[in-house]
């Protein structure tokens, strides 16, 4: 079960209109010849990677899974996903990796999250750290979770 006020958030499978680029060839011709719509992109996982070393993976799968409500499945060789949530969308799925690097710098990457009264209080309880308080110029908390990941939460 997701942490109460958890909304499902599902991926757009095709961004709409489509978005076209411009091929600039050695001649340059005014008009629509040059113009070209680029290939459809979807999204397909997101991917979070914690640093291989006592049980980090699964400690940060079961945050994610108690956070958003998705049962933790492990494979064979160990490796970790969440499964997508219980009559969600079948295209959510979180998989969880294990790399050899620790974590380098801030990530240019996050997740937002949405819990009620945007109170991060049940992340804390599930094993995240506070970052961050809102304050004058952000209106959000910022959370760690168990590998130092940050992700905003809001209301």
């Amino acid at each position: 079960m997701a942490l109460p006020g958890a909304r499902e958030l599902t991926p757009a499978l095709r961004a709409r209109p489509r978005h076209t680029a411009t091929v600039c060839p050695e001649r340059h011709r005014l008009g629509n010849d040059y113009v070209r719509r680029m290939p459809d992109v979807s999204f397909k996982d997101l991917c979070i990677d914690v640093t291989a070393r006592d049980g980090r993976a699964a400690a940060v799968a079961n945050f994610w899974a108690k956070a958003l409500g998705q049962p933790v499945v492990t494979h064979d060789d160990g490796d970790l996903h969440l499964g997508p949530p219980s009559g969600g969308s079948k295209a959510r799925v979180i998989w969880i990796n294990s790399v050899p690097e620790a974590i380098a710098g801030k990530s240019r990457v996050h997740i937002d999250v949405r819990v009620a009264g945007g109170d991060p209080s049940p992340l804390v309880e599930a094993g995240g750290t506070i970052e961050r308080m809102p304050d004058d110029d952000i209106g959000w908390h910022i959370v760690n979770d168990p590998e130092g990941n940050e992700f905003c939460v809001f209301e």
